[in-house]
């Protein structure tokens, strides 16, 4: 199937515009991303598109006051200008649940490189929810050389308001991993803490090799690296603690939407 063009997707946007109550034409991308792909790929690029399809500007960085400038040069001035206090949006921060900053965290020095990640989904109609979400990392040594660091953090994820239950046996995971890879660790658990509770991940940092004699590349990259991670948790929202089993795909190619983990120091009290 043929990634929709720009102009096509306008169309369809001006098509549906009939029963949208707006009088502004927005361009939104899927959740694959596929036009930031075919755009350079860049993490925060910004386009002025005009109503034939046309790319009329192009910055690898988005920046607002120039946008702005661009914009009155496109198609005029607004009047009367709309100003941060003339909009009355209020925003309420979210709830705080369990606290963070308790759990010391790996210490990276290296460049990390986002890997692709997945869930393994059962199909089962009462399956619960991934409450935790898997961060998987290799350093620019992995990819130049064939020798390198993984990292794998568990997270919890926030939506959910669930957090670790460390008065239970902590997080453990397993790797099995594909021929010609070899992991320095394919089992282990995270630390003992006296805290009842916290949303901290838990991190692991392992050394990882790839034999070029035994995996060559185009196919060992298709190939999933699967995790398997144990783990109580609790939900004060709806007061239940239970022992979780869930799996996650890694495959050995970039992601290129994961991102940089830039924030590993922000704690939350």
């Amino acid at each position: 199937m043929q990634p929709i063009t720009i102009k096509e997707r306008l169309e369809h946007i001006a098509a549906a515009r009939k029963s949208i109550p707006t009088g502004i034409t927005w361009l939104c991308d899927n959740m694959q991303n596929e036009f930031k792909h075919q755009m350079g790929n860049a993490p925060n690029s910004e386009f002025v598109i005009d109503p034939n399809g046309k790319v009329v500007i192009a910055r690898g960085w988005s920046n607002p006051s120039q946008l702005r400038s661009d914009l009155a040069g496109l198609v005029g001035e607004v009047k009367p200008v709309t100003r941060i206090e003339d909009i009355d949006v209020r925003f309420t921060p979210p709830p705080l649940g369990a606290p963070t900053g308790l759990v010391p965290r790996v210490q990276i020095s290296s460049a990390m490189r986002p890997l692709v990640s997945r869930p393994q989904l059962s199909v089962a109609l009462d399956s619960n929810p991934h409450y935790v979400k898997l961060r998987a990392e290799t350093d620019s040594e992995f990819w130049d050389t064939g020798i390198g660091l993984l990292y794998l953090g568990f997270h919890m994820d926030p939506v959910h308001h669930v957090h670790w239950n460390n008065l239970a046996a902590p997080v453990e995971y397993e790797i099995e991993t594909i021929d010609g890879i070899t992991i320095s660790a394919k089992h282990g658990r995270a630390g003992k803490f006296d805290h009842p509770s916290d949303m901290d991940p838990r991190e692991f940092l392992f050394g990882i090799e790839w034999d070029k004699s035994i995996a060559d590349w185009d196919n060992a990259k298709e190939l999933p690296i699967r995790v398997t991670v144990r783990y109580f948790a609790c939900s004060d929202d709806d007061g239940w603690c239970k022992a979780f089993t869930q799996k996650y795909d890694i495959f050995l190619q970039v992601d290129r939407d994961g991102g940089g983990a830039t924030r590993r120091w922000r704690n939350r009290n």
